[in-house]
């Protein structure tokens, strides 16, 4: 059973300008309300800063050193440790 999002209010001042931008995104957009385009948003971004972050993790491992040639068991030694944490992950989320 699907638990219901726990909702809070937040009020925000916006520019006339923005304010009828949004009214139009709702309804140009099929969202129900500005709450719902507004959280859109903010999923949005949230994705878009993650990426960002892996993003900057990976370069930084690209400039970290010098490469390290993998063997095949290093792979699959390697692929055992994310199978394990995924099992790991799924256990902990079974529990909700």
């Amino acid at each position: 059973m699907k638990k219901a999002p726990d909702l809070t209010s937040l009020n925000i001042s916006l520019p006339r300008d923005q304010r009828d931008y949004v009214a139009e995104c709702v309804a140009d957009g099929g969202y129900g309300s500005a709450s719902e385009y507004m959280r859109e948003l903010i999923r949005k971004d949230a994705k878009e800063r993650a990426e960002d972050k892996l993003q900057a993790m990976l370069l930084a491992g690209l400039d970290s050193g010098s490469p390290i040639r993998g063997s095949k068991k290093f792979f699959a030694d390697l692929r055992t440790r994310v199978d394990e944490l995924a099992k790991s992950k799924r256990k902990k989320g079974s529990r909700k």
